[in-house]
């Protein structure tokens, strides 16, 4: 996890110059894309997993495959939940009560003055190079958020697509079954970078400037 160092005095703020701290604060940014899973977020997501594996849950999960990406899923979620506690951003995650009161369709998380994400994991492996979207698993949240994985234990947030920009994507084949709205994870980088999270997020209303 990123720990933004520690401000530095008066007189070394005022020898920067506006370039000096646009690079520092894209460096900060580059950072803070990169995630750690702590081993507790595992142990958490794979102790889910078998709970639900035996429940009207698991009727969905078809093999091991399926059930490893589901814990990803779960880690996914949590490096963002991180992340939005680093910035401070208050927010409600995967909170089914809210759902149903408002008639909000499932979401990962719901941000006052932003709207509703969801994240969506890509596993570590140099074959894993699409942001892939169950057409039919789809909610259509305000957002779509990418985590690509190096490992169980690092990822890296590559970018986020909105809404209509999910929803005009190729369908791909994904597994045996299912059609998957598809961008490769270049393309995704490129169209709308990890980094420009931030700006989106900083602009909920109760954001701590």
């Amino acid at each position: 996890m990123f720990i933004s160092p520690t401000c530095q005095n008066d007189l070394d703020l005022k020898s920067k110059t506006p370039l000096d701290t646009l690079i520092k604060s894209q460096e900060t940014a580059e950072l803070e894309l990169e995630r750690d899973i702590p081993p507790i977020a595992l142990a958490k997501a794979r102790i889910q997993v078998e709970r639900y594996m035996h429940s009207k849950v698991s009727e969905n999960w078809h093999d091991d495959e399926e059930l490893e990406m589901n814990v990803y899923g779960m880690l996914a979620e949590f490096a963002i939940a991180d992340l939005l506690y680093e910035l401070g951003i208050a927010s409600l995650y995967n909170d089914v009560i809210f759902q149903d009161l408002v008639g909000k369709k499932p979401f990962d998380f719901w941000i006052p003055g932003v709207g509703t994400l969801e994240v969506k994991a890509v596993l570590p492996g140099e074959r894993r190079f699409r942001f892939l979207i169950k057409k039919d698993k789809w909610s259509g949240s305000d957002y779509a958020v990418c985590v690509k994985f190096e490992s169980e234990t690092r990822c890296r947030i590559i970018g986020y697509l909105t809404r209509e920009e999910v929803e005009g994507l190729p369908l791909l084949k994904f597994g045996k079954e299912a059609d998957a709205y598809g961008i490769e994870l270049g393309e995704l980088g490129r169209k709308r970078p990890g980094r420009e999270i931030f700006a989106l997020l900083r602009s909920a209303p109760h954001y701590p400037e």
